[in-house]
């Protein structure tokens, strides 16, 4: 049974290089410049921002103004800390919270989002039309218009004044369920028949087989994920 699974992927695998797409050595080096150009300008503000946060306070007045720090300092992140420190909450606890709320939220929504894409995808049961109708549908409401009906519910639930408060939404969010549906869809069913008939149950092959195959996906939402949790500055 396990030689079955192996020649199936082994199959499938060799199908897909066949399809590959071949460039020249040139052809290759001419992407690489232009994705290394496109690169480069995205950087770009982030380096400006590192930049700006090691300048010493009198370098923000020089003119013509200067893109990289003459004389780079971390007095300003002490400064920061010191102020921040001493004031009636302290800086560390604001930090705490954030990183514990979004990388908990992000753990838990890839999480969640996964297995219900796997299903919706994989299985066929009553009503799945309709909860992938609804998925669709609520892509088109921002947080912004769900702000008070996600209040409205977090009070119902007394997550008021906790950490359940922000993550509770994030574990919510359709978006995810919909990013991993379409890497899902490219598993073939043929690796997942062989698993069965290997004797795997299904969580066995959602964690051996399915994962493995849509690490691409996984790691794509959990960037969005986190970066849409720690700005979430409306929630």
């Amino acid at each position: 049974m396990q030689a079955e699974t192996t020649s199936v992927v082994r199959r499938i695998h060799r199908r897909r290089r066949a399809h590959k797409i071949s460039r020249s050595r040139g052809g290759n080096f001419l992407m690489f410049l232009f994705l290394a150009a496109i690169g480069v300008v995205m950087a770009l503000p982030l380096v400006y921002a590192v930049s700006n946060a090691v300048k010493p306070l009198e370098e923000f007045y020089l003119f013509p103004p200067r893109f990289f720090a003459i004389h780079p300092t971390v007095g300003n992140f002490l400064d920061l800390f010191e102020l921040a420190t001493s004031s009636w909450v302290p800086f560390s606890r604001y930090l705490f919270n954030s990183v514990f709320v979004s990388i908990t939220g992000t753990l838990g929504h890839v999480l969640l989002s996964s297995t219900a894409a796997y299903v919706l995808c994989k299985h066929r049961f009553k009503g799945r039309q309709v909860l992938l109708s609804m998925i669709v549908v609520s892509l088109m409401f921002t947080s912004k218009i769900m702000g008070i009906p996600q209040y409205l519910v977090t009070a119902k639930f007394g997550f008021i004044d906790t950490y359940m408060a922000l993550i509770a939404p994030v574990l919510g969010m359709t978006l995810g369920v919909f990013l991993m549906k379409q890497f899902c869809e490219g598993i073939p069913g043929e690796i997942l028949e062989a698993a069965r008939v290997d004797g795997a149950n299904e969580a066995k092959t959602f964690i051996t087989i399915v994962l493995p195959m849509v690490k691409p996906g996984i790691g794509a939402l959990a960037i969005f994920t986190f970066i849409n949790s720690w700005n979430d500055y409306f929630m």
